[in-house]
């Protein structure tokens, strides 16, 4: 778009998180993962709550990235902290 500094695509990855909204998939994820980095993603739940599986969690590339994704992301964007 004419007259923006950066690239929509910039924007996007800057302005925009992606919840789980209680449904963990692990082809969701990779999708997920493949447009954006693991520090957009947040977890969040509907009810009814599905718990993920133990295959689901390990899902995530890493346990930095499971941290970030249950909690760290989510402290991050609303200012929160760490616990204590």
């Amino acid at each position: 778009m004419a007259g923006l500094d950066r690239s929509v695509t910039e924007y996007l990855r800057e302005n925009v998180w992606i919840t789980a909204s209680g449904m963990l998939d692990r082809a969701l994820l990779r999708h997920a993962l493949a447009v954006t980095s693991v520090d957009r993603l947040l977890f969040s739940t509907d009810h009814p709550f599905q718990a993920p599986t133990a295959d689901e969690v390990r899902a995530f590339p890493d346990d930095a990235a499971r941290r970030a994704f249950a909690s760290g992301n989510a402290r991050r964007l609303f200012g929160l902290g760490d616990p204590a």
